[in-house]
């Protein structure tokens, strides 16, 4: 999934004035921005996964194990309960071309 940003220059002018374009790569499997190279699953750039869905190989983790990590970062750090977060992440997980 990719989405065009438009990113300012570096005096301070806002993004659409001028400023370089760039593709923003999202996690296929989760929806997460990748930015760096250490956000790709494997650091490898033209991974379709994140690093959190991924093994460190760059290979894609079972459903389960992303559902239930996604369900712990919510948790800890969105301060979400338990059922709150795992019907969110269900929600996220569905509309992810991995999990289609």
């Amino acid at each position: 999934m990719r989405a065009r940003v438009a990113c300012g220059n570096m005096r301070g002018q806002s993004p659409g004035q001028g400023g370089l374009h760039m593709d923003l790569k999202k996690c296929e499997s989760c929806g997460m921005p990748m930015v760096r190279l250490s956000d790709f699953g494997g650091m490898k750039q033209g991974n379709r996964y994140c690093k959190h869905c991924t093994y460190e190989n760059g290979d894609l983790r079972p459903r389960h194990e992303v559902r239930e990590g996604m369900i712990m970062y919510y948790m800890k750090n969105k301060r979400q309960e338990r059922a709150d977060a795992e019907s969110y992440v269900d929600e996220i997980m569905a509309g992810q071309p991995a999990w289609r």
